[in-house]
């Protein structure tokens, strides 16, 4: 291979990376990794100046895919450590802009025009009734579903909402990057309120589980009392979904 050949594949190795890595958009010390990497690209194509060496292409071209794999693994993991940090400094400055008096209410035909639940179960306490229940994810046959039907089926539970992502009447929390949407509100009889977010058990302990619980739990905190979080499970702790939500509705009793 020649030294012009060796200097097109370097080049475009450099140019590749930075069209791909955009280091305005990711934090400070990810930006350093590539800039690290553009700095040893450049200075193997140096290096290949100077020596004249020859390297086949098929090597080149294996060296470029296993450097883009590598940064692309290193900025996943630096983007996990920004987002832990953020909010272990999140949790320590208890922010007070988390808070019970966030502006979300239950009001009549806040979800008019989505698609609703039409399965076979009967709702008795959506608050906005057992034709305009929004679709659950997994059908009537999920997790998501089987988890609605427990928190119905609750003496303490005067209504509930299935809560959807992303629309403006929604409830919200925020995170490191966005915000997030839990799955139900529920109104408990007396002043307080319940908000539960479900998880299948093959995302239980992945990073943006534990993200949502710390927040979750923040939240709870500054309610005073009046707000209760839950992350529901299939199984947690050898409790089922039931035993998981009743035990939370009865604490501070």
């Amino acid at each position: 291979m020649s030294y012009d050949e060796a200097h097109k594949v370097v080049t475009d190795l450099s140019r590749e990376t930075q069209r791909r890595i955009n280091p305005s958009a990711i934090v400070e010390f990810t930006a350093l990794i590539v800039r690290t990497i553009i700095r040893f690209t450049m200075s193997w194509h140096q290096n290949l100046k100077k020596k004249k060496r020859k390297i086949s292409l098929t090597k080149l071209t294996i060296v470029k895919y296993a450097l883009r794999n590598k940064l692309s693994s290193k900025i996943t993991e630096a983007r996990k450590s920004a987002r832990t940090a953020s909010f272990e400094l999140f949790q320590r400055e208890s922010r007070k802009k988390i808070d019970f008096e966030y502006p979300f209410n239950f009001s009549d035909g806040m979800y008019d025009g989505e698609l609703f639940y039409q399965g076979k179960y009967k709702f008795r306490k959506h608050f906005l009734g057992s034709d305009k229940i929004p679709v659950f994810v997994g059908g009537e046959n999920g997790e998501e579903c089987a988890c609605a039907q427990a928190i119905d089926s609750f003496s303490e539970t005067e209504y509930w909402l299935r809560n959807i992502p992303r629309h403006s009447a929604s409830f919200r929390l925020p995170t490191s990057t966005d915000n997030f949407y839990p799955d139900f509100i529920v109104k408990l009889k007396g002043d307080r309120v319940l908000v539960v977010e479900y998880k299948g058990g093959h995302l239980a302990t992945g990073d943006d589980t534990k993200e949502k619980d710390l927040i979750g739990q923040l939240w709870e905190k500054h309610t005073k009392g009046k707000g209760l979080f839950l992350i529901a499970l299939k199984i947690k702790d050898g409790k089922d979904v039931m035993e998981q939500i009743k035990e939370k509705m009865n604490q501070g009793f």
